[in-house]
């Protein structure tokens, strides 16, 4: 029984619904008309007194959604079953109803849901929790076991969470049941669903069920990429189901592909943008380079080898077990996002190494094939990835340099932090000093700003950055530890790469001559 709510208002409400069935029983739909009329006065009565104890606390009036997410969940009970009461029924012969009788029902309803969401206003959830499980039962009893607006009301009793847990997934899960056999039999309820499989999810998680949670949102995930007309919006509870996923280690090969997927809702929750929104990031990111370089061509070129680079990350995390995003263009370059961390910082090194090696290994294959076939934006262009790659080796997040260094000692942000200062200055230097084959005075005048707030960018990254590695280190030390031999082999294939590029970059004309007259 509900403390905000008179001890009578229940015995009263279901003494007026139990006289409209047996009035209906006998076809005296006038008495049960008068029935049902008294429970809508009392159920508004009863609402208006709850709105009144709101207001008279200073808080919103009553109203507000019946779906509000809780900020605390209950306890979370014991036992493994849970036995619905039932507190209303109708057999089969009282469903033929005049029109207004049924009107009547639908407005009791309405009624008996503001009742609930006047209980969820002054913050007793159980007892709203416990009404609007009241009113999915009557809509059952009123529509048929197979109501929709049922199904809805059964979801936000379980969504309010102020119950035992087992009561709370008979209720998820009864919920369900209606909405698929709704859909078996022709009616869409996709958006609905969705909802209730989210918060099954999160309900799921939060009792340290993952294995089952990650059954649940795989059917939410096939809910949101069916092609419907009732598309609905990703439920917030499902992003944060998969962020607890993916935290807690449960990541599934079904869930690693799923994020690969380029779906117009989906991939917003492994932080892709959808497939408009990707081919619109491409042509933007193209439309930039093109203005920086002065040229389509070596735009484009740049770009392959940029997405080169970024293969060369996809692959080796995923070799190691990491997951991670397909690459996604933007002008600031080709991004992919881990989506699942890594176990020592060496799988986090090595993927991280795998980048600009790969980016170099690209890099030299067409500086070569451009220069011996007189190529000139594709040796252009090769220029440019040489010089992204050597910047990339910075030992300072979230450059890969910084990953590396992880491997190497932790204390490289120094040297990092040199180099960041120095490529900096030399970055907005040499943004109005104009050069010999330098960028034209427009293009390195107009982007400024971007560099300005490219560097802001990259220093704040590397200070948040360095704190999660300071909290890592007394919480998780063993993640830094690792064998001197693979410290020396990866500070050896991480100088051996800073020292190529830079003879590379330094002696480029001299490689160019050699490259053409053999």
């Amino acid at each position: 029984m509900s403390p905000n709510l008179s001890p009578d208002f229940w015995p009263k409400i279901d003494q007026a619904i139990f006289a409209a069935f047996d009035a209906i029983g006998r076809e005296d739909y006038e008495t049960a008309d008068a029935c049902y009329q008294n429970a809508i006065l009392e159920a508004g009565n009863a609402a208006q007194e709850l709105a009144a104890q709101v207001i008279e606390n200073g808080g919103p009036g009553a109203g507000g959604n019946a779906t509000k997410i809780p900020a605390t969940n209950g306890p979370a009970g014991v036992g493994t079953t849970y036995t619905p009461p039932a507190h209303y029924g109708l057999t089969a012969a009282h469903r033929a109803v005049p029109e207004d009788t049924a009107g009547k029902e639908r407005d009791l309803a309405n009624a008996l849901k503001n009742v609930a969401v006047a209980q969820q206003q002054v913050g007793d959830m159980r007892g709203a929790s416990e009404t609007f499980e009241r009113v999915a039962e009557l809509l059952s009893s009123f529509q048929g076991p197979n109501s929709g607006q049922a199904a809805w009301y059964y979801y936000c009793a379980a969504l309010l969470g102020d119950q035992s847990a087992p009561r709370r997934e008979h209720l998820y899960r009864h919920a369900l049941e209606i909405f698929g056999q709704l859909e078996r039999n022709g009616i869409t309820t996709t958006a609905d669903r969705c909802a209730c499989l989210a918060g099954l999810g999160f309900f799921l998680t939060e009792q340290g069920r993952q294995a089952e949670a990650f059954q649940v949102v795989s059917q939410a995930i096939d809910a949101l990429e069916a092609p419907s007309n009732d598309r609905p919006e990703v439920p917030p509870f499902l992003a944060i189901t998969l962020a607890k996923l993916v935290n807690g280690g449960v990541l599934h090969k079904r869930l690693v592909a799923v994020c690969k997927a380029t779906g117009r809702t989906l991939p917003s929750l492994a932080g892709l943008p959808s497939r408009r929104k990707q081919l619109g990031s491409l042509c933007v990111t193209v439309a930039f380079f093109w203005f920086i370089f002065g040229s389509p061509a070596v735009a484009a070129s740049f770009l392959i080898l940029l997405l080169v680079h970024e293969m060369g990350h996809y692959l080796a995390a995923r070799q190691v077990g990491v997951a991670v995003t397909p690459p996604v263009f933007t002008p600031l370059g080709a991004v992919i996002t881990m989506l699942t961390q890594p176990k020592s910082c060496r799988e986090e090194a090595y993927f991280a190494i795998a980048g600009p090696a790969a980016g170099t290994v690209g890099a030299l294959i067409a500086f070569y094939i451009g220069i011996k076939l007189q190529i000139d934006f594709l040796a252009e262009a090769a220029k440019y990835a040489f010089a992204l790659n050597l910047f990339n080796l910075i030992p300072l997040a979230p450059m890969d340099g910084g990953r590396i260094s992880m491997a190497i000692s932790r204390h490289m942000w120094i040297l990092g932090l040199a180099l960041y200062a120095l490529v900096g200055f030399a970055v907005l230097y040499f943004s109005f000093i104009s050069i010999d084959g330098g960028m034209p005075t427009l293009q390195r005048v107009s982007t400024l700003p971007l560099k300005v707030f490219l560097l802001y960018w990259l220093g704040r990254s590397a200070w948040l950055d360095l704190k999660e590695r300071w909290k890592m280190a007394r919480t998780t030390p063993e993640y830094f530890s690792q064998a001197i031999s693979l410290k020396f082999l990866f500070a050896t294939c991480y100088l051996g790469l800073a020292a190529l590029l830079f003879m590379v970059l330094g002696f480029e004309s001299e490689f160019a001559q050699l490259i053409s007259q053999n």
